[in-house]
Formats: C-alpha cells, sequence, structure tokens
C-alpha cells in the first residue's frame, strides 16, 4: 500500500517546458522561418529579373535586326513632337530629325508578356582618327555609325539592358553622303588634366537636335548638320561644376547676354571645330558673421618728439614734420622718422593706417610699416602689404591684410624727400594706425552678395555677368555655401538695406577657392547703432547664462528676443537711434522692466532681483 501510494516526481519535472525554454524555441523557429521567407523573396526578385531581362533581351534583338536590315542611309533616328506624341516617319510635320536621321523612332514602348518597357535607341555617327577626322585629312569623316539600344522595365523588379552594334557603310559612296562638321570637345580640370567620363549634352538651338557624349578619356568627336551660333554645349560630372556655351540674347539671372565669353559653337562641313571646357570637384565655403571688435588707435599730432623713436634731419614742432635746412636756404634732400613701437594688448586684427601732409612740388612722403624680426627691425614684405618696399600711397591705407600673429607689432616709417633744388619741404601733420582690440560677437543673421569672378558675358553697355552672383543669409551666425566651383570669390553687404558695413575678412578677400577644398571666412561688420546688454545677479554680480532679452519698440516695427550667454551677454544690432523698451527675466529672478535710449555702441547693464 505505501508503494502504491508514492509519486514520481522525476516523470512530473519531465512533462512540460518552462517558460525560457519555450520563448528561446519560438526564437529559433521564427530565425528558420524567417530565413526561408527571405530566401523565398530573393527567388521570386530573381526570377522576376529574369523573366524580365529575358524580354528585354528579346526587343534589343527585334530592334537591332530591324535597323541592320535598313539601308545604311536609312539607319538613323527621329523624335516626335511634343504635339505630336504618337507621331510616325511618314508624317514629318510630326516629327524631329535626329542626326543621322532615319527610319528608328528614338523612343517608344512595348509590353511582352505582361511587362511594360521602353526601347530607347540611340545612333551616332563615329569619327575615326586612324584615317583622320577632317578636311583636308578626311573628306569623309562619318567612318560607321554606332548604335546603342537600351531596354528599360519598371514595377518591383525594375532594371535596364544594354546593347551596343556598328553599322559600316558597304561603300565609300554610302560614307560621304553626309559629311556634316565636326565637333571636338575636350574637357580638363583646374590644373589642366582631362576629366575621364564628363556628360557632354549639345543641342541645337535652332532644330532641337539633342546629342550626347560621355567619353572616357574626356575628349568627344561628334558629326553634327553644319549651322550657325547653333549649339548649345553644356558639361556637368557629378560633383563637379559644370560650364556651358551661351547666345547672344540670352537671359542669365537677370541680364542680357549681349557678348558671350563662351557662345555657342558653328559648325562648318567638313570642318573640324575645337572647343574646350573647365569643370572640377566642388567646394564649400563656411562663412561666419561677426560684429567688429572695438576700434583703439595710434596717433601722433607732432606737438613734440615723444613719439618718435628715430629720426634723422627732421624737425618736430608746432605740430608738423618738416626736413632740416643744410644752410640758410636749402633743406636735406630727404630725411626720415619712425614711430615708437606700435603693440596693442588685445589685438583682434590690423585696420588702417591714415595720415595728413602736404606736398609741393617737388617733394614727396614715402610711408611704410615695419616688423620685427627678432634681430632688427625690416619692411614688412609686399607679399603681406602690396606697395610697401616703394611706398603706401592714397589713405587709408589698409592693414587687414596682415596676420595678428605674424604681425603682432609695428613701426611706422615716413620718408620726407626734397626733389630739384631742395628749397621746398613736404609736411607731415598727424599719422594714424588703428586696429580691432576686443573680441568679436556673433551677428546671429546678416544678408551677403558673394560674387565670383568668373563671367558668361557681358551686356549692352559693357558690364560683366558673373557666373556666380548670389545672396546668402548666415543663421545663428553660420551659413555653409556647398557646390561652389574653383574660383576668386568677394563678398559685400548692402548697408541700406541691412544697416551693416562690412569692414574686413579674414581672411582677407578676395578668397581663393581651390576645388575640391573647404574654406572658413569670418566677416566682420561695423554697425551704426547696437545695444550690448550685460544681465547679473544682482547680490553676487555673476553673470546669468540664458537670461531671456526682449528690445522692442512698437513704433519702429521693432521686437526682438535674444538668450544671454555664458558672459549674460546679449548683443542687438543693427539698430536706429531710438529709444527701446527692454524686458528681462531669467528662471529664478524677478523679471526687469527699463528703457534704454541707443545711440551709437550702447550698453546696459541689468541687475536681476532673486524671487
Amino acid at each position: 500500500m505505501n508503494s502504491s501510494s508514492k509519486i514520481d516526481t522525476r516523470r512530473l519535472k519531465g512533462s512540460g517546458f518552462t517558460l525560457v525554454e519555450t520563448l528561446i524555441g519560438l526564437s529559433l523557429t521564427l530565425i528558420v522561418f524567417l530565413g526561408i521567407f527571405g530566401a523565398y523573396q530573393l527567388g521570386i526578385k530573381v526570377m522576376g529579373q529574369s523573366k524580365a531581362r529575358v524580354g528585354a533581351i528579346a526587343l534589343a534583338d527585334k530592334q537591332m535586326e530591324t535597323i541592320r536590315n535598313l539601308a545604311y542611309a536609312d539607319v538613323g533616328t527621329y523624335s516626335c513632337k511634343p504635339e505630336y506624341p504618337n507621331c510616325d516617319f511618314s508624317q514629318p510635320d510630326t516629327i524631329v530629325q535626329g542626326y543621322p536621321f532615319g527610319k528608328v523612332k528614338d523612343s517608344y514602348q512595348s509590353v511582352l508578356n505582361n511587362v511594360s518597357y521602353t526601347i530607347s535607341t540611340k545612333i551616332d555617327y563615329a569619327v575615326d582618327e586612324f584615317d583622320g577626322i577632317a578636311e583636308p585629312t578626311d573628306d569623309c569623316p562619318n567612318d560607321y555609325k554606332k548604335v546603342k539600344v537600351a531596354v528599360s522595365w519598371g514595377g518591383k523588379f525594375s532594371g535596364e539592358a544594354d546593347f551596343d552594334t556598328i553599322i559600316a557603310p558597304k561603300s565609300e559612296q554610302a560614307e560621304c553622303e553626309e559629311t556634316g562638321g565636326v565637333l571636338k570637345v575636350t574637357v580638363f580640370d583646374a590644373i589642366g588634366q582631362l576629366v575621364l567620363f564628363p556628360s557632354i549634352t549639345i543641342t541645337n538651338v535652332h532644330t532641337g537636335l539633342i546629342k550626347t557624349a560621355q567619353p572616357d578619356n574626356g575628349v568627344a568627336y561628334i558629326t553634327l548638320p553644319p549651322d550657325t551660333s547653333a549649339y548649345k554645349i553644356e558639361v556637368t560630372k557629378s560633383g563637379y561644376s559644370s560650364e556651358r556655351t551661351y547666345a547672344v540674347g540670352e537671359v542669365y539671372n537677370g541680364q542680357t547676354i549681349k557678348t558671350p565669353t563662351k557662345p555657342n559653337v558653328t559648325l562648318i562641313e567638313g570642318k573640324l571645330i575645337e572647343t574646350s571646357f573647365s569643370i572640377d570637384k566642388v567646394s564649400l565655403l563656411s562663412v561666419s558673421s561677426y560684429a567688429e571688435g572695438a576700434i583703439s588707435s595710434f596717433v601722433d599730432s607732432f606737438f613734440d618728439a615723444s613719439e618718435i623713436a628715430e629720426s634723422s634731419h627732421i624737425v618736430v614742432a608746432g605740430g608738423a614734420v618738416t626736413l632740416a635746412k643744410s644752410d640758410a636756404t636749402h633743406y636735406y634732400s630727404s630725411g626720415y622718422i619712425i614711430s615708437q613701437t606700435i603693440e596693442p594688448p588685445f589685438l583682434v586684427g590690423w585696420n588702417n593706417l591714415n595720415y595728413t601732409d602736404n606736398t609741393p612740388t617737388n617733394t614727396q612722403i614715402r610711408y611704410q610699416a615695419l616688423y620685427f624680426n627678432g634681430t632688427s627691425w625690416v619692411l614688412v614684405p609686399d607679399s603681406d602689404l602690396p606697395g610697401n618696399s616703394s611706398g603706401l600711397k592714397t589713405p587709408p591705407i589698409s592693414l587687414s591684410r596682415l596676420d595678428k600673429t605674424q604681425y603682432p607689432k609695428l613701426r611706422m616709417l615716413a620718408t620726407l624727400l626734397s626733389l630739384s633744388d631742395h628749397k621746398k619741404t613736404p609736411t607731415l601733420y598727424d599719422w594714424t594706425a588703428t586696429w580691432f582690440g576686443s573680441a568679436p560677437t556673433v551677428v546671429t543673421s546678416v544678408v551677403f552678395n558673394l560674387q565670383g569672378q568668373k563671367t558668361v558675358g557681358k551686356t549692352s553697355s559693357g558690364q560683366s555677368i558673373y557666373k556666380y552672383s548670389q545672396n546668402k543669409q548666415t543663421s545663428g551666425g553660420v551659413a555653409d555655401i556647398s557646390g561652389l566651383e574653383w574660383d576668386v570669390y568677394s563678398f559685400s553687404v548692402d548697408k541700406s538695406a541691412t544697416g551693416l558695413d562690412l569692414t574686413r575678412t579674414d581672411p582677407a578677400q578676395p578668397i581663393s577657392l581651390a576645388s575640391d577644398s573647404s574654406q572658413e571666412v569670418a566677416l566682420f561688420l561695423k554697425v551704426e547703432n547696437s545695444l550690448l546688454v550685460f544681465v547679473k545677479d544682482d547680490s553676487s554680480g555673476q553673470p546669468i547664462f540664458s537670461a531671456n532679452a526682449r528690445l522692442f519698440n512698437v513704433s519702429l516695427n521693432y521686437d526682438q528676443s535674444l538668450l544671454t550667454d555664458e558672459n549674460g551677454q546679449a548683443f542687438f544690432l543693427p539698430l536706429s537711434s531710438a529709444s527701446y523698451t527692454l524686458v528681462v527675466g531669467a528662471s529664478g529672478y524677478q523679471n526687469s522692466t527699463s528703457t534704454v535710449s541707443v545711440s551709437g555702441s550702447t550698453t546696459k547693464t541689468v541687475n536681476l532681483l532673486s524671487q
């Protein structure tokens, strides 16, 4: 009895699966079925594509046989005019003739085995360089015809099949029936190397005839019917700039071209016409916009010699510098002064050199800039300050090209010259050197014009029409301009529209942009009226980050809000000279409202009280 009441616990433990075991089993089953399903889908795709490709091959073979059975003179194409989509070769008014012109429709639709196909045929004359290209070496340059048939299909398993063949004339008479003109198109890059596989599109603007080529070596020979100023040529390549020809009277960016830089091409019967194009990989300009820092200056009005480091044969007196006299009636033929060292403590960038002088007939003053090369003071080279070796002319003289790290300090040199009889002296009344002496502030939104030096032609008044001239705008103080071709670019800002004056760029413009490159450019702007707001904690004096500053003037329709930076600053510009309402708030602080009168560079400090 005791033995019959015992329970076999081992059997109970093996009678089912745990939850983990069940999940693992389901996962493995799912992986297996997903693999099977994927293989099934791939099989369907392969079968569908194979079925479609078999149909494409059959249609291509049919098209090729049709072309081979034509007379050589009939091996050519035609297309339908847009208003006659169902045109026919037998109706000349409904078609556009190809070149060579013949009985083959350049594109048509066909359905086979429930698959819709597009059959496209391209036929071109081939120019073989072996027997010459054009007169006088080859009177019949159209050596044979190249045929390309492309059959494409859509749907879920779309694709395309391409087939090529050559149709040769049976006699020299057949070869010479149509001569045409031969166009040689060569495509170079920025350094003169051939561009491989460029896309060349040639359009006859009179007849609508279009020819394309993609030469593997960058050189294409194309035979076309003779015509005057008829062929528009455009050269492109993915990731590259583009170049093309233009017609007289064509409108480009709102301007009418009177004299194209590269006009449409004229072809002459039996002649070779050569033309070349330059394209290269495009580049990027990353443009930042800043409000110019405060301008500081060195000024000497020569009431004494305290700001002069060195001089010779010079008299400094009464606010003027003149040559000293060599005797009672004559001045020294030359003399010079060198300023004290100008070494700004917080140099952001050099600005200008200015002076006031008087140079009577037969006198002259030569102005130059010096820098310390580690051992002595020498002339700044012309490569950094053009004209410095021979003397700087016409103030104000821009010093903005001078790099602040290479030229942290300068001296000015003035050489006074008395020519001829030495009875007259030039006079220097004052000179000034200016620089930007505080860090610039980001201007969040600036509209500027970017213009290259390359042109597409001139207007009837002789004004250049630039290939690239577009207005751009910074957002958050930055504008990334992509797709630019290699060129020399200049920036400008419309002061009347923006209230901003472009003072300089870094690097100094014009900006030379190489192909396949990226270049950073900073625009520095000056405003007539601006407001710099400092927001601080009233008790600690510490700046408040991310405070909201709202400045508005209802009558001027001005209302802008900015968040303060890590220094507690918000910079409003450009502004009109007027009174504004300033509202400042921050989390954990009481709001502050005040009236600010803005005129010139205005600053306002706002101390917020804790709640």
